[in-house]
């Protein structure tokens, strides 16, 4: 491997050398380990580095894999010459000794690649497929918007996907259901408050269980129950014995 990057020991990073010089030292230089070893080497550089100081050679990508070093959350942008990386060097710290370094491909190129007697350039794995889109979220409307402690609510939904299992939270009431969408994308549960149940609004979340996390949040308001005044009791006992 050729680790060619800023010089250390000087304010020229280029060690002295014009763009066409040092591509031309690289050159003799992979040359001459290939005529020795059968395969060229490996070089080890910065896209920054390469760019300016081998006034953007772009003959090497060929022949010599790439070894790049960006401590990024991406390989970034390549070196001329290169369209993606062999290794990526991304920081010189972390969960293993030493620098954190990862192969662009396969376990079977990364053998191959350390035992040929010419390494190949290997191809980045294929990218993965795409993944599904989530169905659409529909809507949710409570009917009535109020009910009382110990009443029943109604919720609606609508503009889901055909036979989607959907899950309803109420919070702060205890409840919850599911519930499958029509050939429609609609459907519609009544259910019972319990009398327990805080006076508040209280959020309705309805979410697609058999898709990628989807949901939509309606909400209704819980009234106190009104107790009886001292006159409507009397006149409900009055009414039930002599029938007024």
């Amino acid at each position: 491997m050729l680790d060619i990057e800023y010089d250390p020991y000087s304010a020229d990073p280029c060690y002295g050398l014009s763009g066409t010089q040092m591509s031309s030292w690289i050159r003799d230089f992979s040359a001459t380990v290939q005529a020795r070893t059968g395969r060229y080497p490996t070089i080890y550089t910065t896209a920054r580095w390469w760019n300016t100081c081998t006034a953007q050679n772009t003959t090497f990508g060929d022949t010599n894999p790439l070894f790049v070093a960006c401590y990024c959350s991406t390989p970034g942008s390549m070196p001329a010459g290169w369209g993606y990386q062999t290794i990526w060097q991304y920081n010189d710290q972390g969960l293993f000794p030493g620098d954190q370094d990862v192969f662009n491909g396969s376990l079977d190129q990364l053998r191959t690649f350390a035992t040929a007697s010419q390494a190949p350039i290997p191809t980045p794995p294929p990218a993965p497929a795409p993944a599904p889109a989530p169905a659409p979220a529909g809507s949710v409307q409570v009917l009535p918007g109020s009910a009382e402690a110990g009443g029943v609510i109604g919720i609606s939904v609508t503009g889901w996907s055909p036979n989607t299992t959907l899950s309803l939270t109420l919070d702060g009431t205890g409840l919850s259901s599911t519930v499958t969408t029509h050939d429609d994308g609609s459907a519609i549960v009544v259910l019972n408050v319990a009398p327990d149940t805080s006076v508040g609004t209280h959020t309705v979340l309805v979410a697609a269980t058999s898709t990628k996390p989807v949901a939509v949040t309606g909400s209704f308001q819980v009234t106190a129950l009104v107790p009886f005044s001292p006159y409507q009791i009397l006149s409900a006992v009055l009414r039930f014995l002599f029938g007024l």
